[in-house]
This record gives C-alpha cells, sequence and structure tokens, in this order.
C-alpha cells in the first residue's frame, strides 16, 4: 500500500490548505502513547548497557535484562495495534513520526511573522534530519506563507 493511499495518513485538508497541526487518527493516539514508551525505554537501555561497560555490576546486569523484556513487551503492543487496524506496523510508525515532526515544526511557520523569523525556523528544518514526506509538507507550507 503506497502512503499516499494509505487511510493512517489521512487528513481532512484540501491538497492546498495544510493545517498548522495534523491530528492523529485513534489508531495513531494508541501508536504514538506507545511509541513514547518505546523511544523512552531505548534511551534507557543505552544508558544501561553504557553503564555495564564502565562499571559491571550484577544489578546493573538484571537491570538491562528487565529493559530488554519490556522492550520486546512494547514492540508487541504495537504490532497487535497494527494488526488490529490491518495496517503494516512500519507504515503506521512511519505515519505517526512524520505526523508528530510536522506538529512540532508548523506552528513555528504559521507564527513567522517576518522573512528573517521563517529564515531561521527554515534553518531549523535544514539542519535537522526528517523525513522526507515530513519536508515536502512543510515546504508546502512555507510556499503558502505570505507577509
Amino acid at each position: 500500500m503506497f502512503l499516499s493511499q494509505s487511510p493512517i495518513l489521512s487528513f481532512k485538508a484540501k491538497k492546498n490548505d495544510l493545517p498548522q497541526k495534523l491530528e492523529y487518527t485513534e489508531v495513531e493516539q494508541q501508536c504514538n502513547e506507545v511509541l513514547k514508551k518505546l523511544d523512552s525505554l531505548e534511551r534507557n537501555i543505552r544508558v544501561q548497557k553504557q553503564n555495564l561497560r564502565d562499571y559491571y555490576s550484577s544489578q546493573d546486569r538484571y537491570d538491562y535484562r528487565e529493559l530488554l523484556k519490556e522492550r520486546r513487551r512494547v514492540a508487541g503492543q504495537l504490532r497487535r495495534i497494527a494488526k488490529n487496524a490491518g495496517v503494516d506496523e512500519y507504515e503506521l510508525e512511519f505515519c505517526v513520526r512524520m505526523k508528530r515532526e510536522y506538529n512540532y515544526y508548523a506552528p513555528k511557520i504559521v507564527r513567522a511573522k517576518s522573512k528573517p523569523e521563517l529564515n531561521q525556523v527554515l534553518d531549523l528544518i535544514n539542519s535537522s534530519s526528517l523525513y522526507v514526506k515530513t519536508k515536502e509538507l512543510l515546504a508546502q507550507l512555507i510556499g503558502k506563507k505570505k507577509f
């Protein structure tokens, strides 16, 4: 299934009229909550692994294993959400992360009151590693901005 045909990536707006924020569907909202947990776990796992390298203790090893179990459990939740929605789990994750990026930068573009402010936001966007689809949507939003 192509992204443009995806029911997950749909939002109520005409192609030329991009909203300030993309709304999450119910499935995407559930996925977003699970992705927040998963991202937090990933950060904790990296820290715990570094602790094991720096100073090994049996408690650190136990904590690391517990974090890995928790990550597997949360990843399973994400798979079940995608399966129940009838979509690919990676496409669902991509759509949620893309909307999250768009929702972070779009209000900054809308609030920009002058060309220099808009250029600062554009520099911030260019310095960030964003999905291509997000950059395209943000470029369309910038193109619609009038001063």
